[in-house]
């Protein structure tokens, strides 16, 4: 069965400072082609979700719900990870982190994922 997907707001802004650091940091080109790539393997959550390994942040103090990753990276490398979680048949990413970023809190997360945009 293929879960609906629904990318919120604060994952959309993660991938856009990330992309942002890749363009400063490494090259325009790289930048372009790892938002492509980030997006693609995003893509392929709705139907491979299940094969996702749980988040170091699951289970954690103040976090209501299960949370799983996806690794993210061009080519080999993974330097980033999509935090997700499953409610309803609905796939909620939640959030795009850099693997060198610290943990995720309670606080980043949003506390009702009904009205998480």
């Amino acid at each position: 069965m293929s879960l609906h997907l629904r990318i919120t707001r604060q994952a959309i802004e993660d991938i856009d400072e990330n992309k942002t650091w890749w363009e400063q940091n490494r090259s325009v080109e790289q930048a372009n082609e790892w938002e492509e790539a980030v997006f693609q393997e995003i893509g392929t959550l709705t139907d491979h979700a299940s094969i996702c390994p749980p988040s170091r942040e699951n289970g954690r103090k103040g976090i209501a719900y299960p949370l799983q990753d996806k690794r993210l990276g061009l080519r080999k490398t993974y330097t980033h990870r999509a935090v997700f979680t499953i409610k309803d048949g609905t796939l909620f990413v939640l959030a795009v982190r850099s693997t060198r970023q610290r943990d995720l809190e309670a606080n980043d997360l949003p506390s009702d994922l009904d009205s998480a945009s």
